[in-house]
């Protein structure tokens, strides 16, 4: 997992994802996570379906951005929240192997400064 955070490059040292089994028609879920040696902490979740999901969409799709155990800036529309900017592009899905680029600028939660990050060139 690599990106430039505002414009600085960014590598997940440590990197874990999950998927979830869709329900009746609905595609499941993708998480992917990583953090670097600076307590950065970078969480993705959207459906789990090859192709773009952009958080304006309909489909469920997140982006945090945490400063070691603190949650600091997000993008998500979930229940309303209206933060932020994002995409999503799911490029392979299979039993064994998801993979998948992503952008956001995320608005800080708590106050934090600065008021928003900008995440962009990502890769998982």
């Amino acid at each position: 997992m690599t990106a430039l955070a505002d414009g600085v490059p960014w590598t997940g040292l440590f990197v874990s994802g999950s998927t979830s089994a869709g329900l009746s028609g609905f595609p499941g879920l993708v998480t992917v996570s990583g953090s670097d040696r600076s307590g950065l902490f970078l969480s993705i979740a959207g459906p789990l379906a090859v192709g773009g999901h952009d958080l304006d969409g309909p489909s469920y799709v997140t982006f945090d951005l945490s400063q070691g155990l603190a949650l600091r800036w997000s993008a998500n529309k979930i229940f309303g929240l209206g933060r932020g900017l994002g995409s999503l592009i799911i490029t392979t899905a299979t039993p064994t192997r998801v993979a998948g680029r992503f952008s956001f600028t995320a608005v800080t939660t708590t106050g934090a400064s600065p008021e928003t990050r900008t995440v962009t060139n990502g890769v998982f």
